[in-house]
């Protein structure tokens, strides 16, 4: 079958000649899980960071508001799982693949056991996530996850996920005709 002019034939599928397609350790520079152990521990009833898990993450969007807390302390101790604003959050266990954009308002909250890619100048955050959400970022999670009682996936499959990628100019043009 004959593409159209200005399209060619990739992994993903048929993509404007312009666009590359690159791995998901490509596009961002880091990627790394939250807090890996218990977070309950953490827990605390006059928290006031809150603590995201898996269950807190819908697709485009984080259901924040009903999220376990921890204290400042505690959140200082946990830098490492730390979010900031534009950061990508992945469920690995449960729905495993949902993506959603830490907002502003959540920025320098915590997370345990989600997927977090760091924001970086090289790509648009909303798009990276319309993206990771869409059929090929979710199919690429399926052929992956594993287990009966909740499916799961590791970070080390994820960073080998391809994706079709515009320019940056584009992207950041793609994510505001999607939001």
């Amino acid at each position: 079958m004959k593409l159209k002019t200005g399209y060619k034939r990739t992994e993903v599928g048929i993509i404007p000649e312009d666009w590359d397609v690159r791995t998901l350790r490509q596009i961002s520079p880091k990627q790394c899980v939250g807090l890996v152990i218990n977070p309950s521990s953490y827990f605390v009833d006059d928290g006031s960071v809150p603590m995201l898990v898996g269950s807190n993450i819908k697709e485009n969007r984080i259901a924040w508001e009903s999220a376990k807390r921890i204290s400042y302390a505690s959140n200082r101790l946990l830098s490492s799982s730390q979010l900031a604003t534009g950061d990508l959050v992945t469920v690995r266990v449960g729905d495993p693949g949902i993506t959603a954009v830490v907002p502003p308002e959540l920025n320098g909250c915590n997370c345990a056991s989600v997927m977090i890619v760091r924001q970086h100048k090289s790509f648009d955050s909303d798009w990276l996530c319309y993206v990771m959400n869409s059929r090929v970022g979710l199919e690429q999670v399926e052929h992956v996850q594993y287990g009966t009682a909740q499916k799961q996936f590791n970070i080390s499959d994820a960073v080998s996920f391809i994706y079709p990628v515009p320019l940056l100019a584009e992207q950041e043009a793609i994510a505001k005709a999607l939001s």
